[in-house]
C-alpha cells in the first residue's frame, strides 16, 4: 500500500509539473510574434487616427514600440502623427 501512495505523489507531481511546463511554452513569446503584434498594433494606431481618435492611437503607437523597440517606422509614425496635431 505504502509503494501505491508513494506513485500518486510522484504521478501528481509530474502532471503539475507537466501543467506548468505548458502554461510557461503557451506564454513564452518569440521576436517573431512580439514583432508581429506591434505591426498589429501599428496598423490600429493608423486606423484609429483616420477616425479621429488621436489619444488612442497614441497609445496603440506606444504599446508598437515597446513590443519592437528596434523598428523606426513606428516612432516616425508617431512622430509624424504629433505634427500633423501640431503637438511638439
Amino acid at each position: 500500500m505504502e509503494q501505491f501512495t508513494d506513485m500518486k505523489v510522484v504521478l501528481l507531481a509530474a502532471v503539475i509539473g507537466l501543467s506548468v511546463s505548458m502554461a510557461d511554452a503557451q506564454t513564452a513569446q518569440t521576436p517573431a510574434d512580439r514583432i508581429g503584434q506591434a505591426y498589429e498594433q501599428f496598423l490600429l494606431g493608423r486606423s484609429l487616427e483616420k477616425s479621429d481618435k488621436i489619444e488612442a492611437a497614441v497609445g496603440a503607437y506606444r504599446r508598437a514600440i515597446q513590443l519592437d523597440p528596434k523598428s523606426a517606422d513606428i516612432p516616425a509614425e508617431l512622430s509624424a502623427l504629433y505634427l500633423r496635431q501640431n503637438r511638439f
